[in-house]
């Protein structure tokens, strides 16, 4: 049985995205990580990991968290869930 992946790559466009989420608060680094896991998981003979496909992991990820967000996070998240995920 193989190892899955133990490190991953972003698509240029993915990490970008990645980046513009965690410097407006949206991401911080625990999610990143329980990101990350998912992705190897979910992706064990995958390297570099596409946008499409780091957007939808994220999208599901900031859904199932926010109820526990701050109410201003939560808020601004979806005042922009749209031109993010939209």
């Amino acid at each position: 049985m193989r190892k899955p992946t133990q490190h991953l790559e972003l698509d240029p466009q993915g990490s970008d995205f990645l980046s513009l989420l965690r410097d407006m608060g949206h991401v911080d680094e625990a999610l990143i990580e329980e990101l990350t896991t998912r992705l190897v998981l979910k992706n064990p003979d995958t390297r570099v990991i596409p946008y499409e496909e780091l957007r939808k992991h994220i999208a599901s990820m900031l859904f199932e968290r926010e109820d526990a967000m701050r109410p201003d996070l939560r808020d601004l998240l979806r005042a922009e869930w749209s031109r993010f995920f939209g």
